[in-house]
This record gives structure tokens, sequence and C-alpha cells, in this order.
């Protein structure tokens, strides 16, 4: 009888260890999908920053003549549109963490396609982020580089909301 008591005094031990493995697991994946989230709304949140940027103070230079002008369409990157990314990037530091990747920030300036407006000056200013990508933490120690790749943003509104200047 002794000898079976003995025998039983590591279990607790080995069952503790699991139970440890499989919490720390589950943590770590909460962790982890949680700073996913909060990236995400940083993303939102920058994307809309981006498009107020837009409006009020036009990283383009040319614009479309409405009615019945093209929309005009460029990427933005620290070089092009310097003071649109740099502000995005307080919102959301990733911005600049992933501009050389698949990230890409665009603006959008096209003429409102309702018919009602024929004042030119009046544009749909989109702001989108796309490509942008969230590396796991754990995965990244291990050396596995695993990434979630996060939805498109994207915002759009109509420039007259915004407009400041004149």
């Amino acid at each position: 009888m002794n000898m079976s008591l003995h025998r039983q005094k590591g279990g607790s031990l080995v069952e503790m260890a699991i139970v440890l493995i499989l919490f720390l697991m589950i943590m770590l994946a909460v962790m982890e999908f949680s700073i996913t989230i909060f990236r995400s709304a940083q993303l939102a949140e920058a994307t809309r920053y981006g498009l107020r940027h837009a409006i009020v103070n036009d990283p383009l230079g040319t614009l479309p003549s409405c009615p019945g002008g093209d929309s005009e369409t460029t990427p933005c990157d620290s070089t092009s549109c310097p003071d649109l990314i740099d502000g995005m990037a307080n919102f959301a530091p990733m911005i600049i963490d992933q501009e050389g990747d698949e990230l890409v920030v665009t603006v959008e300036y096209t003429c409102p396609g309702s018919g009602y407006l024929d004042q030119d000056g009046l544009y749909l200013v989109t702001v989108t982020v796309t490509g942008a990508k969230r590396y796991l933490a754990v995965s990244g120690i291990l050396g596995l580089g695993v990434a979630i790749d996060l939805q498109d943003f994207k915002s759009t509104r109509l420039s007259e909301d915004l407009h400041t200047g004149g």
C-alpha cells in the first residue's frame, strides 16, 4: 500500500503541467485576438482621419472638373502624401511599419453622380487602406511569422461636409 501512494505523488504535477499549458495557450490566443481587434480599430480611425485630411488639404493637387469629370485616384505613401500618411500613422503606427509591404493607402476624388450638384469643387472623397496585416507575436517568437490579413478599410464623404477653405 505504501508503494502505490509513492507512485501517485507525481500525478498531480503532470496534471498541473498539462492544465497550465492549455491555460497559457488559451490566454495567449485571447491576447492575440484582442490586439488584432485593437489594431483593426486603429486602422478604421486612421482611415477616417485620412478622409478628413484629404477633404481639407487636397493631397493630390489636381482635381477632376465637375460635373462629368473623371475620378482622380492616387496611392499615397510617405513621399507623395507625407502629411496624410504621418497623420494617419498617429492613429495607426502600422501604416508606417508596413508601408513597403502590401499595405496601400489610396485617395480618390470623384464627381457626385446625383446630377443635382452642378457645382465645381464638390467631390466625393474616398480614402481606402488595403493590404494591412497583423503579425502574431507568439508565432514571431517561435520563428513562424504568421500574419492575419485585416479587412480593407474605406471611408467616403462629400467634400462639402468638412471643407474649410475656398
